[in-house]
């Protein structure tokens, strides 16, 4: 790296990581959203989704939501473990690791994988996203939900702080319950779309090209 005329990380923390360090020239390169796919619909597609799988289980309200994969790195039973929490937990996504947290949590809706087109309707059925991880360096999940305007509730580590950046847009806190009750009360629609706006493809590519001339002169 240091033969690089930049190093170019996906978030201001990572960054910071890496200058501490000692890495010269860190420049930060999100990674980007479409805004023309993700972006706000209708509601009801969970239950519409989960009605093969569980007939007889009903939808409560709110919902609470993990897109990605289903492995162990991801931290989820610190989601799923969660008690007294009023609403539905949903995980959307597979791996060998989703038949084990099936099991073990019988009250979450495993709706499985399913195709990029068809993740906004999806997103936009929940009332809060959540991300246990603490190991993601930027969290490109997040960003979507807050595309289809959908609040982010996360451990304040590297990645979930640097998108979750006031109130409006979701919580961070060491307390993942705490965080989710407070995305949940103080997040606005409005809000969350427009923090997505920050990790358009245009933004991205325009920090990348920005990079790239700096590095030249």
């Amino acid at each position: 790296h240091s033969a690089a005329g930049r190093t170019m990380t996906r978030s201001e923390s990572m960054s910071q990581i890496l200058r501490g360090q000692e890495f010269k020239n860190v420049e930060i390169w999100h990674g980007g959203v479409e805004l023309d796919i993700f972006y706000p619909r209708g509601k009801g597609a969970v239950e519409l989704l989960s009605q093969k799988k569980y007939p007889k289980k009903q939808i409560e309200r709110p919902i609470m939501m993990y897109v990605g994969r289903v492995s162990k790195e991801k931290n989820l039973e610190a989601f799923l473990s969660l008690d007294n929490l009023t609403g539905t937990k949903v995980i959307v996504g597979g791996d060998s690791y989703k038949q084990v947290l099936e099991k073990k949590y019988p009250d979450a809706i495993f709706l499985g994988p399913y195709p990029a087109d068809k993740l906004p309707e999806i997103y936009s059925d929940a009332d809060v996203f959540v991300m246990p991880s603490k190991t993601d360096t930027f969290g490109r999940v997040m960003v979507e939900a807050l595309a289809c305007g959908v609040p982010v509730a996360a451990f304040p580590v590297t990645g979930s702080k640097d998108i979750v950046n006031t109130s409006s847009v979701g919580a961070l806190n060491e307390n993942l319950k705490i965080a989710i009750e407070e995305a949940l009360l103080n997040s606005d629609l409005d809000s969350c779309v427009k923090r997505a706006q920050d990790f358009s493809h245009l933004t991205v590519a325009q920090q990348f090209l920005k990079n790239l001339i700096e590095t030249k002169t």
